[in-house]
């Protein structure tokens, strides 16, 4: 048997018939009872349902407005039998859902099962269901309905129309009510998930949600809970940083600019923006209905929400050094004389390097290394004020005599990375193409350089283009460098840099499992929501002025460069 909690508040219409659609269930009534909270209502709903005539059993309890959370504790006190199943007062089930979810149950076990939670179509549908059609229901529960399997972390939540073992939630702890109205379900499903419970899907246990939020509701005060919460979630349990709502805002055209900054950091300038916002969402153009008007909605929304979470981290300065620092990677080859036959864009003057490395120290920028920026992006645990990563692609032996020294003058932090099958030989792989042959260090340079406290990654063992070989050869080309890498350093290797830059899905997933970080060719700032497998460089050139070094630290591409390469396609047309 079944006990099946509602939580309701101030929608007395809308919980009648989410009441009509559990009564009339293909379970037979003796096999579930109904529990309703009431938290709260003010709409006559409690006077509803103490005069209602009703086929399950039928419990009642009333307290004051306490929250989601609250209320479904208080449901689950009161459940009279040992399975679960959780309901929102705005949710149709169909027929089948309890006996759906009953079933499930009937074996036993450490799992929580969840069913599709689908917005009803309606004759005239706003842009707020749509939106939350697309960005909750659809990205949720698209994949299940394609055949994957429950994923961290779109799945470690207890949603509405989940069923779990009374016991089992009793010993997490149920609902923290410290999350009102917002996440409780993903801070329970955090906990389940990482505790060892089981997530099923249960395709065939459908509800409808009867999408009643204005656009308003929407893009203001729930873009305003959820940013609050966001911090209490992520502060709560770091392990969500990078899956959360401010990672994925970082990613967005709006914020993963220096504008976005603007922003957030200045309130007015935020207000003007928000209000441009919801002015236009009710201009009565053509471009603005529609698919546009959705368009504004979800950049009003995040907007509220960021500087909701602005306002919950205590200032602007503590948001960023918790959640919004940006870290530009630097790119470097050789550093040392050009040499004839080789590729020129490829090397950097030792006097230019020093230039820019005395830059770098002037202007307040201070080198970290990998280990810092995953201690930040998975516990927040402070970086610099002004952070920059430096790395070294392919070991080459000059780097010891005309790039270290110069790092080491100023404390610098770098990385290099090593195609472990050619160390202590030369660029094998360029000199196919062609080039004339450069040394790389060796194993003993490594191993001593790594102990003087420059980091070493792998960049595979004989360098090849990684999405052109086959699946075994991948293997051997990303695992055997770790390993190998690993012997000379005496220590675990965290980071991979892509040859050429080449990757697909294939390549990231192997290196996933070797490697923490890997590192590509593209340009651009890596930020807390920046995939791990594909984080950016931006790559210094041998005729790079401070002009375009610096702005490769500030904007993580060359502006001089793109300007000057934009000019060259305008006059071939």
């Amino acid at each position: 048997m079944i006990s099946v909690v509602v939580t309701t508040f101030n929608r007395r219409e809308v919980l009648a018939r989410c009441l009509q659609a559990l009564e009339d269930q293909d379970c037979p009534p003796t096999q579930f009872e109904v529990i309703v909270v009431v938290d709260g209502s003010t709409d006559g709903t409690l006077e509803y349902l103490r005069s209602l005539r009703y086929g399950p059993a039928l419990t009642v309890i009333d307290q004051p407005n306490r929250g989601l959370a609250a209320a479904r504790n208080a449901g689950l006190a009161a459940a009279r039998f040992e399975i679960v199943l959780f309901l929102d007062d705005d949710l149709l089930c169909k027929p089948r859902v309890v006996s759906d979810h009953l079933k499930a149950h009937t074996s036993g076990g450490n799992f929580l099962a969840f069913g599709p939670v689908l917005v009803a179509a309606a004759p005239l549908e706003t842009a707020a269901a749509r939106l939350t059609r697309a960005h909750y229901a659809d990205s949720i529960y698209g994949p299940l309905a394609q055949g994957e399997s429950p994923a961290w972390p779109i799945h470690a939540r207890v949603p509405p129309n989940s069923s779990i073992s009374r016991e089992v939630l009793l010993e997490f702890g149920g609902f923290d009510e410290a999350f009102v109205n917002a996440h409780e379900d993903i801070e329970l499903g955090i906990r389940l998930w990482r505790g060892g419970v089981n997530f099923i899907y249960l395709p065939d246990a459908k509800v409808e949600h009867l999408y009643t939020k204005s656009s308003n509701d929407l893009a203001v005060s729930e873009a305003r809970r959820t940013g609050k919460l966001e911090i209490l979630l992520c502060r709560k349990h770091p392990v969500y940083r990078s899956e959360s709502a401010l990672a994925a805002s970082q990613t967005t055209r709006m914020f993963a600019s220096r504008v976005g900054d603007i922003l957030l950091k200045f309130p007015i300038a935020g207000q003007l923006a928000r209000s441009a916002f919801a002015i236009a969402r009710w201009l009565p153009l053509e471009s603005v209905r529609g698919r546009k008007e959705e368009w504004l909605l979800a950049r009003e929304g995040n907007l509220n929400m960021l500087q909701s979470a602005v306002c919950e981290a205590g200032s602007w300065r503590q948001f960023r050094a918790e959640f919004w620092m940006r870290l530009p990677v630097l790119m470097y080859h050789q550093v040392g004389a050009f040499k004839r036959n080789t590729y020129p864009g490829l090397t950097v003057d030792p006097g230019r390097f020093a230039l820019q490395m005395e830059w770098l120290a002037n202007n307040g920028y201070q080198p970290i290394d990998i280990s810092d920026w995953i201690a930040w992006c998975e516990s927040a645990k402070p970086l610099p004020e002004n952070p920059v990563l430096i790395t070294f692609d392919d070991a080459y032996a000059n780097l010891v005599e005309y790039a270290f020294p110069v790092l080491r003058k100023h404390r610098f932090k770098a990385v290099v990375f090593v195609p472990t099958a050619y160390i202590d030989q030369s660029n094998i792989w360029d000199q196919a193409n062609g080039s004339a042959p450069i040394r790389l260090m060796s194993a003993d340079s490594i191993k001593r350089w790594a102990a003087d406290g420059i980091e070493f990654g792998a960049h595979s063992r004989t360098h090849p283009e990684l999405d052109r070989i086959s699946a075994a050869a991948l293997q051997e080309e990303v695992e055997g460098s770790r390993a190998e890498l690993e012997k000379i350093v005496e220590a675990p290797v965290a980071a991979f840099a892509y040859p050429y830059g080449n990757h697909n899905r294939q390549v990231e997933e192997v290196v996933s499992r070797n490697f923490r970080l890997a590192f590509t060719t593209e340009d651009g700032l890596n930020n807390l929501g920046t995939n791990s497998m594909r984080l950016h460089r931006t790559m210094v050139q041998s005729d790079d002025t401070l002009v375009d070094f610096a702005s490769r630290i500030r904007f993580g591409y060359s502006i001089p460069e793109l300007t000057k390469a934009r000019i060259r396609r305008l006059l071939r047309m």
